[in-house]
């Protein structure tokens, strides 16, 4: 499962609305937390599926900047929580919100952690986290790799979300088309779009 998190402090909420409907699995992350009632300038996760949002939404007004692409196997109650551990930081007495959920934070933050955070940051729940490099096809993939030590690399759009072909869906129509009406010649079969992987 793939689970888009974005923030709505820099894309503005208009996004939330479109996503939702698309993707009718989601929680701001701030769900349940004092800042509950910030939920049109937070962080969101929208549960894609296998589904390239970018397919999926494509609305000029909307964007999609310095978002995060989450991979887990969890559900998004527990994705929501395990990921609340870390929404805030302590610093000169004073709590401050720590920007994981933006990709440059992510980014500069993540190769300084110390093998204990990393993992408790990844633990079980995330094989990988993706954040785009300069354009929509280019993605930079986070992980754990066998020494528990983060791992960067680049890899392709295509590589994370299955993409979408056309094939004709010949599933029985000859068959049913003899066996029911055998005067008549067969249907052409109709053409179906397959997420192919």
């Amino acid at each position: 499962m793939k689970y888009l998190c974005l923030d709505m402090a820099i894309n503005t909420a208009y996004p939330v609305i479109p996503l939702q409907q698309a993707f009718p699995v989601n929680q701001c992350l701030f769900k349940n937390t004092d800042d509950e009632f910030i939920w049109d300038a937070a962080p969101w996760l929208f549960a894609l599926g296998s589904q390239d949002f970018y397919a999926v939404i494509n609305d000029p007004l909307i964007t999609f900047h310095h978002h995060l692409i989450i991979e887990s196997n969890e559900g998004i109650d527990f994705l929501r929580e395990h990921l609340q551990q870390f929404l805030y930081q302590e610093k000169e007495n004073k709590t401050h919100y720590y920007r994981f959920w933006d990709a440059r934070v992510l980014l500069r933050e993540l190769p300084q952690y110390s093998e204990e955070r990393l993992n408790l940051f990844f633990k079980d729940y995330i094989p990988a986290i993706y954040l785009e490099e300069g354009n929509k096809d280019q993605l930079v993939k986070l992980s754990l790799n066998n020494r528990q030590l983060l791992q960067i690399e680049k890899c392709s759009r295509s590589q994370v979300f299955m993409p979408v072909t056309d094939t004709v869906d010949t599933s029985d129509a000859t068959r049913t088309q003899k066996i029911n009406y055998p005067d008549m010649p067969a249907t052409p079969a109709k053409k179906r779009r397959f997420w192919t992987g």
